[in-house]
């Protein structure tokens, strides 16, 4: 199957959201801990002022009021030349074959760890990194959006 699109900022940002969700549930738990007890080590030892600002990005960390992937989506967006180019994706039972102007590569499966479904994307995980977005607007068919999940859900199913 062959895919071809030019990605967007939007593309970026729907990935980096949907890896920061996965992510958020334990990282920003701990870091939401953490603060806290610096707050109340500050409360105890030092300023009421300082330990009301640890709470309160506690607060904002635990319940991710303070997500940081719009940050660094954008700035991977702005930065990394590959978002400017037209993408064309063969994907296969193989892998994915990845081109655009500057790049010619060969992913295998085992790059990624899963991916999720939206209703604007398939979102392909790897282990570190942004994820791999493939957009449902460069899929001219429902028949290739059927195809394609298919082939996913058989590349990444983990036994």
């Amino acid at each position: 199957m062959e895919v071809s699109y030019q990605p967007t900022l939007r593309d970026v940002l729907l990935g980096a959201r949907e890896a920061e969700g996965n992510a958020w549930k334990t990282s920003s738990r701990i870091v939401a801990a953490l603060m806290a007890l610096g707050g109340v080590w500050l409360a105890y030892w030092h300023s009421l002022g300082w330990a009301a600002l640890f709470f309160a990005i506690a607060i904002g960390e635990w319940f991710n009021l303070l997500p940081l992937w719009p940050v660094a989506a954008y700035f991977e967006f702005k930065r990394n030349p590959k978002y400017r180019q037209q993408y064309s994706l063969g994907l296969s039972d193989e892998g994915i074959h990845f081109r655009t102007e500057a790049i010619d590569s060969k992913l295998k499966w085992s790059v990624y760890n899963g991916f999720k479904e939206t209703n604007e994307a398939f979102i392909l995980f790897q282990v570190t990194g942004f994820p791999s977005v493939i957009p449902k607007r460069a899929l001219t068919t429902p028949e290739e959006t059927a195809a394609i999940k298919a082939l996913l859900e058989r590349a990444l199913a983990r036994g």
